[in-house]
């Protein structure tokens, strides 16, 4: 509220007519916000933090990692939003620390929320969930995926931390990767997910 209204001020100190600068006003809002998600994160959980590690769960570590990832949600939300279905959402998701291809589209980037956990190859399609942390037995651990080039994540599917996909693979609507598995390429279904073929 307080940086809305900072840059509603600013901006007609500028003398352009009110609806020139609300305008400038609210596009630097859906800015800033973003960045400063950045600088919590970088503040509170760091450039490598979440790569394969493990926290006990009342501990600061993991408090701060969920904090840093509310800001996430809440301030990059209505940018990563407006930029779902294009490339527009990967050089900000980029600077968060995920290992993005070229030409990877998303159709929810919000959903890419364990930052460092994600290294997604070329050309791939994700169109559904990447839950790469995980509770057991009191303890927050946040493992890296790896998403081979050319493979397409179909609506609902879900990935979890730790799997490993090869190139070229097809993921269909609603499955289910579970931690560690190793996907070949080709076509996988179901819950949990199944080779089909090629």
């Amino acid at each position: 509220i307080f940086l809305g209204v900072g840059l509603l001020v600013w901006t007609e100190g500028l003398g352009w007519g009110e609806i020139l600068t609300t305008g400038l006003a609210a596009i630097l809002f859906s800015l800033v916000l973003p960045l400063l998600a950045l600088l919590v994160k970088l503040v509170l959980v760091g450039s490598r933090w979440g790569r394969d590690h493990s926290t006990p769960f009342w501990s600061v570590r993991h408090f701060t990692y969920f904090l840093a990832q509310d800001c996430f949600f809440q301030w990059s939300g209505m940018f990563l939003t407006s930029a779902a279905g294009t490339a527009l959402a990967n050089p900000l998701l980029r600077i968060f620390g995920c290992r993005i291809g070229k030409q990877t589209l998303f159709a929810n980037p919000i959903q890419v929320f364990d930052w460092h956990a994600a290294d997604i190859g070329n050309g791939c399609v994700i169109n559904g969930q990447l839950q790469l942390h995980s509770f057991e037995e009191r303890v927050l651990t946040v493992q890296r995926s790896r998403i081979g080039d050319h493979t397409c994540f179909n609506h609902g599917a879900m990935l979890m931390g730790g799997a490993e996909i090869e190139s070229n693979v097809t993921i269909g609507a609603q499955a289910l990767v579970l931690k560690g598995m190793r996907l070949k390429t080709g076509r996988h279904q179901g819950s949990p997910s199944q080779w089909l073929g090629y």
